[in-house]
């Protein structure tokens, strides 16, 4: 829903997605090691209601004078999807159900500039994710997990967009974020020995293409490709989203 406001806009959102997953991990012998040849596939698939994401969005200032449009956004994750601590696993602790959600809180600060060069639209945002530790209890064979804190993120993106006619769209851009390590606790079951252990930092790189098609005036078919570009990014995503204007006002 979108509704005025006395300096610029603000809009509000909500979504809910239904999320199919199919993890495929395959563990083979390292070949002149002397294990049996046959492979061992972990692969496991899920379904169902993923995270909810509410997010914000205020028009800090019109472009004028050669500046930018400036919008702060402000966006919430709410774990509603399937927890990842909490699926079924098998004896060796390997998951045979994928979750569908990440299971954590999460909250995420960013500032967008557009600007407008007929017939093109250059924009870039930059953003920080804050996620917030829980305690899971759970147990993954060999060890006990007792807490886990999900790192925070910074993130950065930048492209054009270009408009075809009245009613098509496309843009290029190049996304960035900086995945700061997960600190986790775990405890061994047998002696109680409590160990604490932080990831490394994750570079996830994306090169960004989209297609936006105008429908109505409260509908619009949005088509988004992701390219990983660096080694810790996913390799492709996509997806197709059609955003609809329940109310409007001035």
């Amino acid at each position: 829903c979108r509704g005025g406001a006395a300096d610029g806009d603000l809009e509000v959102g909500a979504r809910l997605p239904f999320v199919y997953r199919s993890d495929k991990s395959v563990l083979a012998p390292i070949p002149g090691s002397g294990a049996e040849a046959a492979t061992v596939d972990t692969s496991a698939n899920g379904n169902g209601i993923g995270d909810l994401e509410l997010s914000a969005r205020y028009q800090i200032r019109s472009a004028r004078g050669g500046w930018p449009f400036l919008i702060g956004n402000l966006s919430a994750v709410i774990p509603t999807g399937t927890d990842p601590f909490k699926v079924p696993r098998n004896d060796n602790g390997v998951a045979t159900r994928a979750a569908t959600g990440a299971g954590f809180y999460g909250i995420s600060p960013s500032l967008t500039a557009i600007l407008p060069t007929d017939p093109a639209v250059l924009f870039g945002t930059i953003g920080y994710t804050k996620n917030f530790g829980r305690d899971v209890n759970t147990y993954i064979p060999p060890v006990n997990i007792t807490r886990v804190e999900p790192g925070d993120a910074l993130s950065f993106s930048a492209g054009i967009g270009v408009s075809l006619n009245q009613r098509t769209s496309f843009n290029l851009g190049y996304a960035h974020s900086w995945a700061f390590g997960t600190r986790t606790i775990t405890s061994d079951p047998d002696s109680g020995t409590i160990y604490r252990s932080t990831a490394r930092q994750l570079q996830l790189g994306r090169l960004l293409l989209g297609v936006t098609y105008r429908m109505s005036d409260r509908a619009s078919l949005n088509w988004a490709v992701e390219v990983g570009a660096t080694d810790d990014a996913t390799d492709l995503r996509t997806v197709l989203r059609i955003p609809l204007t329940l109310l409007t006002g001035r």
